[in-house]
């Protein structure tokens, strides 16, 4: 049966590890990519040849955190620093007969954000070394409740501080630097040796960024002093009904901070960015049960 015509009601997206079985079941946004990087060689006299690439194979997806993708997150972060490994997954997603399926997959780049009036989200970008047609599926029911603003308390920024600064949002950015390459050896399928043979991951690149109501106090981020202190740290502690979510951050440096002029109508509000530490790794992230 061919894919009729559909809209977002009747598409999906899953992953795992042994299979594609976990929904992500508040899905908002992303897509699923593919680039085929011809290549175009050209000559004199106006000659060319246009060839495929090696493919890329990949995709996007955001969505509000749930405990159902506590695992998505945990598989962008590298299970030891800074040189440990990312865990691979299979991805499967699209529309009620029409999908595709993502094999030895891995978390290239991610965000979480919390933001003023809205649910606590994530995106996660991935890349592949194969993709293929998949099978049509639809998305789980929502079990869980999210973490709505109202539910979370950020605190910090000191060594294990608990001081407060109205914060309004936190986004923490990670980078693994991933790559796919591919090289003269024999390849594993004749049909597919376009596909890339393996991939690598770089040092892991963390950035935050804290927006407030109130500033931090000049003695805690001490932006001009000779020595930054890199040991500054950032706690999100979000409660429902039913789970904790946790998102701490450690190790991190101020980068550079903003307080921006306003109208006499509008909030103030101040700026700090952060840089995390590569060599031990800046960010845990965890979901229990209440």
């Amino acid at each position: 049966m061919a894919q009729a015509p559909t809209t977002g009601m009747f598409q999906w997206l899953k992953y795992g590890t042994e299979s594609a079985a976990t929904s992500i079941d508040l899905h908002t946004g992303g897509n699923l990519s593919h680039d085929n990087q011809l290549r175009l060689r050209t000559g004199v006299g106006g000659n060319q040849s246009r060839r495929g690439g090696m493919n890329a194979h990949g995709g996007t997806a955001t969505f509000y955190i749930t405990p159902d993708t506590e695992a998505l997150l945990a598989a962008g972060i590298r299970d030891a620093y800074p040189r440990g490994d990312l865990t691979e997954l299979i991805i499967e997603g699209g529309a009620d007969v029409w999908a595709r399926l993502y094999t030895n997959a891995v978390i290239s780049s991610f965000n979480i954000e919390f933001a003023r009036e809205e649910g606590l989200a994530a995106t996660v970008n991935w890349g592949a070394l194969t993709a293929e047609a998949g099978t049509g599926s639809t998305v789980a029911a929502l079990d869980d409740d999210i973490w709505e603003d109202y539910d979370i308390v950020i605190q910090g920024l000191a060594y294990a501080a608990t001081e407060e600064y109205g914060v309004n949002g936190l986004t923490v950015n990670v980078d693994n630097q991933v790559s796919f390459h591919s090289n003269a050896n024999t390849k594993t399928d004749s049909d597919r040796i376009r596909d890339p043979q393996f991939w690598l991951h770089g040092t892991e690149i963390l950035t935050a960024t804290l927006t407030c109501d109130e500033p931090v106090p000049q003695e805690t981020v001490e932006i001009w002093k000779n020595d930054l202190d890199g040991n500054l740290q950032l706690a999100l502690v979000g409660t429902n009904s039913t789970h904790i979510v946790e998102v701490t951050l450690s190790n991190l440096m101020l980068s550079t901070d903003d307080h921006g002029f306003v109208g006499a109508e509008t909030l103030a509000g101040w700026q700090y960015n952060f840089v995390g530490d590569a060599q031990n790794g800046s960010l845990a992230f965890d979901i229990d049960t209440i």
